[in-house]
């Protein structure tokens, strides 16, 4: 996928696992799963947050240097606006993966938010 992240369904048939290895109630692991399920959604979330960041900078840095018309593209207003957008979107995504994290942290569940 383009993500790289995709869902998957593992079934395992006459596995013994050692008492000290279950976690939760046998039988409940949809149930852990759910509880789970935010500290692994904030945690790509940031993740693409940083690649976005970074894409974003190579993004000016191209704007910068490639030239059109005798001015470099970041001189033009409409690259300019999609420059910002892209900024505001970045850090708004930002704030969110944040607010996530924050309520993981504090034991609340982060289920919506992530």
């Amino acid at each position: 996928t383009m993500g790289g992240w995709s869902p998957a369904e593992l079934f395992f048939e006459n596995v013994r696992v050692p008492e000290d290895h279950i976690l939760g109630e046998v039988g409940q692991g949809f149930s852990l799963g759910m509880q789970w399920i935010g500290q692994g959604r904030w945690l790509i979330a940031s993740r693409c947050v940083g690649t976005a960041e970074r894409l974003l900078q190579m993004a000016v840095d191209y704007a910068k240097q490639r030239v059109t018309f005798g001015q470099p593209i970041a001189d033009r207003q409409a690259i300019q606006w999609m420059i910002a957008d892209s900024a505001v979107e970045i850090q708004a995504t930002k704030w969110l993966a944040f607010h996530a994290a924050w309520k993981a942290d504090q034991g609340v569940d982060n289920r919506h938010e992530a």
